[in-house]
């Protein structure tokens, strides 16, 4: 039983593992949003979108030009740091896929999720079959490549990362 347990957990963490160029990307896509709204509220007309252009004294901090070139350029810094953890990230997920045989149906799915990031409806298109089987391809990959000593070792390594990422997230640990 304790086997068992142990065996589903490291599913999770390699699943996990494999997710963090989607997390990645799902990151920088938040960040070019907010980069994209500071930009169109800046070139919207005066009076539009909360701006006056009378000036105002608050006796606060002031929200003017500087402070806004100063947001954006924070947010152009965490868009390039975003990409580096991607590019890493697609490393990282590549050399573990390696460990699968090329040509298999189990790879190119896992390539699909977790290099292209496509949704499960999306990989049901390119694979030209319905969820089951993808799934089934899927976890068959997964045990595969649970079976290798390497794989093994680097989920160890990233367990209490993968710990930590549940309980800040509250995802379930099931």
């Amino acid at each position: 039983m304790n086997n068992k347990i142990e065996m589903q957990k490291e599913k999770k963490v390699l699943e996990w593992y494999l997710g963090q160029m989607y997390r990645a990307k799902l990151r920088k896509r938040q960040l070019n949003r907010r980069l994209q709204e500071i930009n169109e509220e800046l070139n919207s007309p005066i009076g539009g979108k909360g701006y006056s252009a009378m000036p105002r004294s608050s006796g606060g901090v002031s929200q003017g030009a500087a402070s806004i070139v100063m947001r954006i350029a924070e947010i152009e810094d965490r868009i390039e740091d975003q990409k580096n953890t991607i590019a890493n990230a697609m490393l990282k997920v590549m050399d573990i896929m390696d460990y699968l045989p090329i040509n298999t149906m189990e790879r190119y799915i896992l390539e699909l999720r977790y290099i292209d990031c496509l949704s499960w409806k999306r990989i049901q298109e390119e694979a030209h079959m319905t969820r089951n089987p993808c799934n089934n391809y899927r976890n068959s990959a997964l045990h595969i490549l649970l079976q290798n000593r390497r794989v093994k070792k680097i989920i160890k390594e990233n367990e209490n990362e993968y710990d930590d990422y549940i309980e800040k997230t509250g995802e379930k640990n099931d």
